[in-house]
């Protein structure tokens, strides 16, 4: 264990190809780290502590901020808007989804029983065109299921990745 958590880690700095990222790496070291990529619009903080300091119990834990931290722009938001409706789409193109079933990494999907923002449905899709996938869906939760039930993610995530 470093020592840190979530809230005590310092944020360090690295630059590549002139862009600077912000992380912080806290945890137990020795094995393979997990990264969080935050959501849309996230930055490192909007993680929340239950899950992140829940998962550094076991293995080291590297939050970093992607390029960009202020808000996006309308135009962004829009094009974000699209791209996930383009991605609800792909019923409509035939054999879309084949490439999924080249993807062998086992792969966890977790996800609200009821999200109205990527309709749960298709993480029911992920599992079933992903060869070696497993789903959880949390009941009466939404968009932030692990928000809402954050040490029972930990507990799934944790068992997933050991």
């Amino acid at each position: 264990m470093t020592g840190h958590t979530h809230e005590t880690a310092p944020t360090q700095f690295v630059e590549a190809n002139g862009i600077r990222f912000a992380y912080r790496r806290f945890g137990k070291t020795g094995g393979v780290p997990i990264v969080f990529n935050q959501h849309f619009q996230g930055t490192l903080d909007h993680w929340d502590p239950a899950v992140t300091n829940g998962l550094a119990r076991t293995r080291e834990v590297i939050l970093f901020n992607n390029t960009g931290d202020p808000l996006v722009s309308e135009q962004t938001a829009g094009a974000q808007g699209a791209a996930i409706g383009k991605y609800l789409a792909y019923r409509d193109a035939p054999d879309y989804l084949d490439y999924l079933k080249t993807i062998h990494q086992p792969t966890l999907v977790a996800q609200g029983g009821n999200d109205v923002i990527i309709p749960t449905y298709n993480s029911y899709v992920l599992q079933q065109n992903l060869p070696n996938a497993q789903l959880i869906l949390y009941p009466d939760a939404n968009h932030g299921s692990f928000y809402q039930y954050p040490e029972l993610f930990v507990e799934h995530a944790a068992l997933f990745l050991s």
